[in-house]
């Protein structure tokens, strides 16, 4: 299920269903970063595709070891080599006859194994290991790769031509720190799905959304996943519980700094590790004077800043802004 409100992630979507509703064949590849919902949209790009979505979604564990990666791609047939199963073994397009494979992390195969890969895909058929029967393949193809695209297109690691081979449609998905209007719903999402496994019935509350939308999530959705949960387990009395979401999230906070206000910066054009660094400087020299002007009084201090208590005092240790005591 595809759960988004940003204005990029609903032109993502839009296009990859027309796409898919359009050309039952078309391959995709889908770039972005680690975490940030790459099988998501290559499922859903499955189920928009009429005559593919009532078969199967298959994920092969893509090995950089060659014969691995044969027997999981291809098969085997009985006997094919030492240890094989007696029945032999369907690979993912037989498996996926019809619907669709999901290659994920393409770009960590081996080079062996993208020229197999490619010949595959230019021939139309394969053989299971151990066999000389040709079999034909009948399925979508979707790829998807952390790397970035000038990485590809280089051919220093990957070939130039299995490259241009699969990316028929090119989908770069952004990370969650670029469509902040997403967090939200995510969390709301993944909230939802742990009340209904555990019996609970927590609510995220205007101050609990606030802290999740303060974050930039280095590890993207699947980081956003992990943070609801973390609290959720450790939430109470049927109340999801602010005060650990919000030493959570303050033990790894990273300023997020709003795209429009961004983008009018002079800043714009520095790297992101760079500007992490700037907006670190800039907190703790924040920090600092308000606890000279409070003189260290730390309740004070913690509500001209608009943050709690424990989320000042995690500051004060992570900046060692700590006083010295008198002699």
């Amino acid at each position: 299920m595809m759960i988004y409100k940003s204005p990029q992630m609903h032109d993502i979507v839009g296009r990859c269903s027309r796409i898919a509703q359009r050309d039952k064949d078309v391959s995709f590849l889908l770039l972005g970063e680690t975490g940030v919902g790459k099988n998501v949209l290559a499922r859903h790009i499955h189920e928009q595709t009429p005559s593919r979505c009532n078969y199967p979604f298959v994920e092969p564990a893509l090995s950089r070891e060659d014969n691995l990666l044969d027997s999981e791609l291809f098969g085997y047939v009985k006997g094919a080599f030492t240890g094989a199963m007696a029945s032999g073994h369907d690979g993912a397009f037989t498996l996926a006859k019809g619907g669709t494979v999901f290659m994920d992390e393409i770009g960590n195969l081996s080079y062996q194994g993208q020229f197999k890969l490619l010949k595959t895909i230019d021939e139309g058929w394969f053989s299971p290991v151990g066999s000389c029967q040709h079999i034909d393949i009948d399925t979508r193809i979707i790829a998807a790769t952390n790397k970035p695209e000038a990485d590809l297109q280089a051919g220093t690691f990957f070939r130039n031509d299995l490259y241009w081979r699969i990316n028929g449609e090119t989908v770069v998905v952004p990370p969650l720190r670029e469509r902040i209007e997403d967090i939200v719903p995510l969390a709301e999402h993944f909230l939802n799905r742990w009340n209904f496994s555990y019996q609970t019935s927590y609510v995220l509350d205007n101050g609990d959304k606030s802290l999740l939308m303060q974050y930039s999530y280095p590890g993207n959705v699947r980081e956003l996943q992990g943070i609801v949960l973390h609290t959720a387990r450790l939430s109470e009395e049927m109340v999801f519980n602010t005060e650990v979401l919000e030493e959570t999230l303050s033990q790894r906070q990273v300023l997020i700094v709003p795209k429009a206000v961004f983008e009018r910066s002079p800043v714009a054009q520095i790297d992101s590790l760079v500007l992490e660094k700037v907006c670190r400087q800039a907190e703790q020299a924040c920090i600092k004077k308000v606890l000279i002007i409070t003189k260290s009084n730390q309740t004070e201090a913690a509500k001209i800043l608009g943050i709690s208590r424990a989320t000042l005092r995690t500051k004060i240790r992570k900046y060692e802004l700590e006083r010295p005591p008198d002699k």
